[in-house]
């Protein structure tokens, strides 16, 4: 039965409540006392022994004064505990401290023997039961850091506040005090930890004091039907790595033992950087040549990898050393696993691999390293992915070497190895299908279906808690998106309404993306009040977090519902920033968005101190350009140069309001200049979000186009939004768009752009050039 555990405290729950959350199921006795924050008990199970936990563990709870919440089924379970980054507990009880410190030791007494996940981030009560405890809130307190993100947090009687994740608070007594091993000795078995752990990951230095890297699985993570758990591959690994001892650029195996019913793998350490972290390299050829050698070794010994992509690339002094073995295939034997994108389409089938296979994993893992892109998994279906990305390199480089590698044809794969390994280079055969043509018809249904999208974010964003109300990922930035579309502007009022009814548990920045600025911005187009805010002392300069966005917001509230103390706080911005307008460069945080507020503030309130700050921060903003201009261009320079928030991007605009406002035309050409040095950079940029991504570079090329009315900058917003597109998954015409569905990371901040290059209208949101949607009275016609 899909939800056995449901059904079973259904059957118990007489006089108690019963209510269900998701993947949960929580139980509570009408009266019952739970203090705000306490000993949280957790419960650990596996798939296959929930339903024999659940048993044993409720007659302890249902007499004891409590609350506690099951997983709804062992599906469920599997789900929670398909990774090794996975939480472990099954059951959950919140009591009062007294209470709380009886049941624990009760309930160990009624699962001791009983094997089960480690519950991370919580103490384990005894060793041969799976009961765990922690300090934490059993209803949910946080605070709010400068991006307007909620922090789970716990609070001393003293007023102090303690992240919860940090473990127990120090002013809190460990009913069972003991010792954790590794944090108490600094050690793993006989070997010293350095640092980690970094995913299951430590480093660590053995008994001769040479460096080691410490890999742990811990039991019955990612357990399936048959019982096999993380551990197997741990044990895959060590077979592995003994067939192939002394192959250069493979680790070699230098332990393996238990601790409990964990089990942990040593290797000799290859390096702390990988090639995933290392980014875009700049001579291809040396690396292909290498991995070619290092692949060759290996499948001379009978062994296929299975995982080869960035992440298992260490990168080193005399070269680079494959890691990871553990769903490796050798002698007729492997796991099932497989990295989309980097492994071969079927490899998800379970099928028996081939050396072939790893010749595809080679051409993604250097598709990464020409372009710093990852291969394309937006979609269900491996096979357009694969299209896509073979589209995104041909925006970035011509070689033939990774088209031909990630060939579904394993004997062209083969071909290209054997190129590499005799040092020859051939171009790639010609593509028949060469991208999205950008059609007003393909926009105006890649809007359709992007709104849509929104919209259902916007109902999941409603169920989330607490309700993040801010631009940068709340119900403001999405919500005012959709008011510019008829088929999204009932959504975003109930958005608003939302909003109202459920302030943020913590008090939210000040800031225009992160806080009350950008929210009241919201509500007031919308027709409802907006919440006050008073400056704090130390509010920042800044125009995504600070004073110049705070102005800015507080201008364009003005538009919106004319109110004196809207240009009061604009005001108080401005003194603020003629005393201090920080050292930082760039747009979100640095002298671009100072200077474009200040030159707006003047221009609202004739104020010649802003206005003569402002030209002096245009000054410095156009050396700035002019340098930075030139690196972009540069195809070593790093790919969020041309973005909005840190880079290129997001100078331009202030550059276009300068040449308006002061009819000088050395600032748009410097804003020219800098959207083709934008554009020459974009196919290498990873995202296709605002904030960090394509559809910011986009919305710049609309600007730079609607103040020059030169085609080449529609035809380069054109472009970007072809990009965007190859990254996406579904048609061209109805896009599965990478990322969520917020303003900053996801399908809003992409609508926004699209809505704008379908339109070739309109002012940049956020901006002090910007006019609100007109706020309809309910019921009113809407005459667009």
């Amino acid at each position: 039965m899909a939800d056995e555990v449901l059904d079973r405290l259904g059957e118990i729950t007489e006089g108690r409540q019963l209510a269900v959350h998701g993947k949960w199921a929580a139980v509570r006795a009408p009266g019952t006392r739970i203090p705000l924050q306490g000993w949280k008990i957790h419960v650990s199970a596996r798939p296959v022994t929930l339903g024999q936990t659940v048993e044993l563990v409720l007659p302890v709870l249902l007499a004891a004064e409590c609350e506690f919440s099951v997983v709804r089924s062992a599906r469920v379970l599997r789900e929670l505990n398909a990774g090794d980054a996975a939480t472990g507990h099954a059951l959950t009880v919140h009591a009062a401290d007294e209470v709380a410190v009886r049941l624990i030791a009760d309930l160990a007494t009624a699962l001791t023997g009983l094997a089960a996940p480690e519950v991370t981030a919580a103490r384990r009560f005894r060793p041969d039961a799976p009961v765990y405890y922690r300090f934490g809130s059993f209803t949910p307190q946080f605070r709010v850091d400068e991006y307007g993100e909620f922090e789970a947090v716990v609070r001393g009687p003293g007023g102090e506040v303690v992240p919860e994740a940090a473990g127990s608070p120090p002013w809190v007594h460990d009913p069972f005090p003991r010792t954790d091993p590794v944090a108490e000795t600094g050690r793993i078995g006989r070997y010293r930890v350095v640092s980690g752990p970094h995913g299951n990951v430590y480093r660590a230095l053995g008994v001769s004091g040479d460096p080691v890297v410490v890999k742990r699985a811990r039991a019955f993570v990612g357990e399936d039907d048959e019982g096999i758990d993380l551990r197997w591959q741990l044990r895959n690994e060590r077979r592995v790595l003994q067939a192939l001892a002394g192959v250069d650029g493979v680790p070699s195996l230098l332990d393996h033992f238990r601790i409990e019913e964990n089990e942990y793998l040593v290797t000799t350490d290859a390096g702390d950087r990988s090639l995933a972290e290392a980014g875009p390299v700049r001579r291809v050829g040396p690396l292909a040549a290498h991995l070619v050698g290092v692949l060759d070794a290996v499948h001379a010994r009978g062994v296929v990898v299975r995982d080869l992509s960035p992440k298992n690339v260490v990168l080193g002094d005399r070269g680079c050393t494959l890691v990871d073995f553990g769903t490796s295939r050798y002698d007729g034997y492997q796991l099932p696993g497989w990295t989309p994108g980097y492994s071969v389409p079927d490899q998800c089938t379970d099928r028996a691999a081939v050396p072939e296979d790893d010749y595809f994993s080679l051409g993604a893992t250097l598709f990464f390293a020409a372009t710093g892109l990852d291969p394309v998994t937006a979609d269900p279906d491996p096979l357009r992915n694969l299209d896509r990305t073979l589209l995104a390199y041909r925006r970035v480089e011509s070689g033939g070497l990774v088209p031909r590698l990630l060939s579904l044809d394993p004997a062209q794969r083969t071909a290209a190895v054997a190129d590499v390994r005799a040092g020859r280079r051939r171009r790639a055969p010609q593509r028949t299908s060469g991208g999205p043509e950008i059609t007003p018809e393909l926009l105006e249904s890649a809007i359709d279906c992007t709104v849509a999208e929104c919209v259902r974010h916007a109902e999941e964003l409603v169920e989330t808690e607490p309700l993040a109300t801010n631009v940068y990922r709340g119900t403001a930035g999405i919500g005012m998106e959709l008011l510019h579309h008829s088929g999204g502007e009932a959504v975003a009022r109930e958005l608003a309404r939302w909003t109202v009814e459920r302030p943020p548990p913590a008090p939210p920045p000040n800031g225009l993306f992160s806080g009350r600025t950008g929210t009241a911005l919201f509500l007031a187009t919308a027709g409802l009040p907006q919440p006050t805010l008073e400056l704090a002392p130390d509010e920042g300069q800044d125009y995504v977090h600070g004073a110049a966005g705070i102005g800015i917001g507080h201008l364009l509230l003005q538009s919106v519902a004319e109110r004196s103390e809207n240009f009061t706080i604009a005001d108080e911005c401005a003194r603020l920033l003629l005393t201090d307008t920080g050292t930082e460069r760039g747009y979100a945080r640095g002298h671009a968005g100072i200077a474009a507020f200040l030159l707006a503030h003047h221009r609202a309130t004739g104020d010649p101190a802003t206005g003569s700050a402002a030209i002096r921060l245009f000054d410095l903003l156009r050396t700035e350009v002019a340098e930075r201009t030139g690196v972009l261009r540069r195809r070593t320079a790093p790919a969020r140069a041309a973005t909005w928030w840190e880079g290129m991007a997001g100078l331009i605009p202030p550059l276009l309001a300068a040449a308006r406002a002061y009819g000088d035309t050395r600032y748009l050409d410097l804003a020219k200049e800098g959207a083709r040095a934008c554009l020459t950079a974009a196919p290498r940029v990873p995202s296709v979000c605002q904030s960090h991504g394509l559809a910011g570079i986009g919305e710049t090329l609309v600007d730079v186009a609607l103040a020059t009315g030169d085609d080449e900058f529609w035809t380069g917003a054109t472009g970007i939004a072809e990009l965007i597109l190859l990254r996406s998954g579904g048609g061209y015409d109805k896009p599965l768009l990478p990322g969520d569905g917020s303003w900053a990371g996801g399908a809003a901040g992409v609508l926004g752009f699209l809505r704008r290059l379908h339109e070739r209208a309109g002012s940049r949101p956020w901006t002090p050039e910007w006019s609100p949607p007109r706020a309809l009275t309910p019921g009113q016609p809407d005459p667009r």
